[in-house]
């Protein structure tokens, strides 16, 4: 007997967060899964699980014509839910949630709330008031701001508020920061750059699915490798049990009254011994494999609640390790030569994200190491 499928519209296909919600739905069988991306070489595209490949114009340079676009698609076809991945997809779905409503299911935060959350120094106030620490942070919007910087102080350099295009950077020493401070501030002038103290610690992870204000289930991570090494995107993770970050991420999110995913990032700081909270991240995140590997599966959540259906509360997850080969160990390996070792060990007991019965992403990743680098050394 053959049981009609639900159609579910996902968003973002460029990144590997959304080939993950594509992997665990589509692993089901359950849902025809419509795939939405800015051009024809987004990574999810090559899924055996996509089944309906849809380019979208480019909000960065359009975001009402993306807006559109959406509401457009959901016009001509029934769909279950729509799942955006990324932040500023997730901003503008937002912005026009009462018009998906009306043809679809979407569980997100109002739009005044996802901009506060993506604003690092907004964050950081809200943070303060609820006792939870954060990093010292000098807030720089023009030149005049680099005399309040410290000359004894190693900072990071950081973008103040959620974008496709964030800023990062370590410089060595004062002199270094003022300089690249100012090429900043001269070429956005109408932009916050963050001086932060520089915690020496490891990365941590609070991923929650809310509704309406309460948590219906949390995972932790623990950052083993990043990419780049002196701070990035997880090339390796694994899943923990931790009470502190478990009860600071609950703190600021429960105080927010959030509704659907989001991650808050904690660097412990060895000095201080104490989580501070980095970020929130109003969206899905990198590591999201992991979870799902863990028993943890935030998408098939947001599905449930499309459907009505009541989520089933995770007392205990799995704490595995789970390796980005491709995207992520290679460039690691690459940058710090003397961690292949680890990288070899970790192999071994890890789970991955190459999978043999959905190669060609993977295939696709491959192919495109060589373009990394060339747009790395052109930049």
């Amino acid at each position: 007997m053959n049981i009609e499928k639900h159609n579910i519209l996902i968003l973002d296909g460029g990144h590997k967060k959304t080939l993950a919600i594509v992997r665990t739905l589509g692993r089901t069988g359950k849902y025809v899964l419509d795939v939405a991306a800015l051009n024809r070489r987004a990574i999810s595209f090559f899924s055996r699980y996509t089944d309906a490949k849809i380019t979208l114009p480019d909000p960065r340079k359009n975001a009402s014509a993306y807006q559109s676009a959406i509401i457009n698609r959901l016009r001509t076809k029934k769909y279950l839910t729509v799942i955006p991945s990324d932040y500023l997809s997730f901003q503008l779905c937002a912005e026009i949630k009462s018009e998906i409503e009306l043809y679809s299911h979407i569980c997100i935060s109002e739009p005044d709330l996802l901009r506060n959350a993506g604003n690092k120094q907004w964050v950081y106030e809200r943070a303060k008031s609820l006792n939870i620490p954060v990093p010292e942070s000098e807030f720089l919007s023009k030149l005049e701001d680099l005399e309040t910087l410290d000359e004894n102080i190693k900072y990071v350099l950081k973008s103040a508020e959620e974008s496709g295009d964030s800023y990062l950077q370590y410089p060595e020493n004062i002199h270094e920061t003022k300089s690249l401070a100012s090429q900043f501030l001269e070429a956005n002038n109408d932009k916050t750059l963050i001086a932060q103290r520089k915690i020496i610690g490891d990365g941590y992870g609070f991923f929650a699915f809310y509704k309406e204000g309460s948590c219906i289930n949390h995972f932790i991570h623990h950052r083993i490798r990043e990419y780049p090494p002196s701070g990035g995107a997880s090339t390796t993770a694994e899943g923990i049990y931790d009470k502190e970050v478990e009860r600071l991420g609950k703190k600021i999110l429960n105080n927010l009254n959030w509704n659907g995913v989001a991650m808050v990032e904690f660097k412990r700081d060895n000095q201080r011994q104490e989580y501070q909270l980095l970020e929130i991240n109003a969206k899905f995140w990198g590591s999201l494999d992991l979870a799902i590997a863990s028993g943890v599966d935030f998408p098939l959540m947001w599905v449930d609640d499309a459907k009505g259906n009541a989520i089933p509360k995770i007392e205990r997850y799995s704490t595995r390790r789970f390796q980005w080969i491709l995207n992520g160990e290679l460039f690691h390996i690459f940058a710090r030569p003397l961690s292949i070792g680890r990288v070899l060990k970790d192999l071994l007991t890890s789970e991955n994200d190459i999978i043999l019965r959905d190669i060609k992403p993977n295939v696709f990743q491959l192919i495109n190491i060589p373009m990394h680098y060339l747009k790395k050394w052109f930049r």
